[in-house]
């Protein structure tokens, strides 16, 4: 039941996320305050974490030293995350 009431929370979440995006948007930076801090210890120790998916593809947050928190889906033959900013 725990588990329901944090993808309820995470749904929610997103859907504020989403309101000002399109699609085309998508990579993009987005403010650590928005991200529950279950999701920012899975980033801290993973570097990445599920977020949504659109189109089959999945997208998952990341973040930067330099920039901060970011949506964005895997990349490359390694399936790693690059910050939209400064693609490192």
């Amino acid at each position: 039941m725990l588990k329901l009431d944090f993808q309820i929370r995470d749904v929610e979440i997103l859907k504020e996320l989403l309101k000002p995006l399109n699609i085309g948007d998508i990579p993009c930076l987005i403010d650590g305050k928005m991200i529950p801090l279950r999701k920012k210890l899975v980033i801290k120790l993973l570097g990445e974490s599920f977020a949504f998916t659109i189109n089959n593809t999945p997208f998952y947050y990341g973040h930067c030293q330099r920039h901060g928190y970011f949506i964005s889906y895997l990349q490359g033959y390694k399936r790693y995350l690059r910050c939209p900013e400064c693609e490192l």
